[in-house]
């Protein structure tokens, strides 16, 4: 059940304000004491006060970014406006998390709309979790990881590792739509990827990455894996109750996508068999990809392959979202009324 919460704070009019004007606005939480920063750039005016541990809580807005190097949680309103489903749009630029020369370590984003490259920079990350994210470009490892969650995504372009040069251990990529490609880790690299969906998922593979795929969909805007220089996922991989689109005519009935891989409890079938609300699986705001025969394509958990399994995927950020940041001028004083919504 959804609560609300309202916090009304009195602040000195440094500047002329209009009444019932909406801001962007970001909330800095140290411990017990909070923190309101207005404007574009609020963001970048909390993170510089804040410190290991805080937690930055984004409205809906167009921010001004900034690199992560400190070991904070930042959370935004969604990647959509939507209120039905309850979220509302908050957008960053591309930006970087890592600590130069140093490890970097519990850094939690999530409910952001990325438009640009989140890059994993500058040092190593340990428990990096990236939660209900869009991100516009490319999800670009520079750096090793290990721990990392990126659960209930969009990735418009690839998530992948710089010139296949760095180990991501112990990663676990979950419920979250690739529409580029997953690959380009050091063959020492643990990665998982569960209910997941995978788009244009070809390459040429030649490094020996053991990823583990289980309960996810494959497929490449109805073209079948006929080439023989290219692959869905390396030969070392593990592959589990997955399904392997075929070609538009049907006429394709291997698994060559899935070739010399350690596969079982796999399917082939059709894209445009595949999902009960699109012909393919482009996305939208509205789609909710539905499968066509949930109970026949049924993963290792035994919940359905793709988004809707497993945990499920959602929109909606976990902690409570500012929903409205309202100034009105009362003589020489800036009331400011705050609205948040707990979830």
């Amino acid at each position: 059940m959804k609560k609300l919460l309202f916090i009304t704070l009195v602040c000195w009019l440094a500047i002329a304000v209009s009444a019932q004007n909406q801001v962007q606005t970001a909330i800095l939480q140290h411990g017990a004491e909070t923190t309101v920063y207005n404007g574009s750039q609020a963001l970048v005016n909390a993170y510089n006060a804040a410190v290991n541990g805080d937690i930055i809580t984004l409205s809906a807005g167009t921010f001004t970014a900034t690199n992560i190097e400190k070991s904070i949680m930042l959370y935004g309103a969604g990647f959509e406006n939507n209120d039905d489903k309850g979220t509302h749009l908050t957008i960053l630029g591309g930006f970087a998390v890592g600590l130069a020369n140093d490890t970097l370590r519990n850094v939690h984003v999530e409910g952001i709309y990325v438009n640009g490259r989140l890059r994993i920079a500058g040092g190593p990350t340990d428990q990096l979790h990236i939660v209900k994210c869009y991100v516009n470009e490319h999800i670009f490892f520079e750096q090793m990881s290990q721990n990392t969650i990126i659960d209930q995504c969009i990735v418009k372009s690839n998530l992948t590792s710089y010139n296949s040069r760095y180990l991501a251990k112990n990663m676990l990529v979950t419920n979250t739509l690739v529409q580029g490609n997953l690959y380009g880790f050091t063959s020492e690299s643990t990665v998982m990827v569960d209910h997941c969906m995978l788009r244009n998922q070809l390459w040429k593979y030649d490094e020996t990455a053991a990823f583990t795929w289980i309960n996810c969909i494959f497929y490449n805007d109805d073209r079948a894996c006929w080439d023989t220089d290219y692959r869905m996922v390396s030969p070392a991989s593990v592959v589990r109750n997955c399904i392997h689109v075929q070609d538009a005519s049907g006429s394709y009935n291997t698994f060559n996508g899935f070739r010399d891989a350690d596969v079982d409890g796999c399917w082939l079938v059709r894209l445009a068999d595949i999902f009960a609300d699109g012909e393919n699986g482009a996305y939208t705001e509205t789609r909710t990809y539905e499968l066509q025969q949930p109970d026949v394509w049924v993963g290792t958990d035994g919940t359905e392959v793709g988004l809707r399994g497993g945990h499920g995927w959602s929109k909606a950020p976990g902690i409570p979202v500012v929903k409205r940041m309202q100034l009105a001028v009362e003589g020489t004083q800036l009331k400011v009324d705050y609205e948040a919504e707990a979830r």
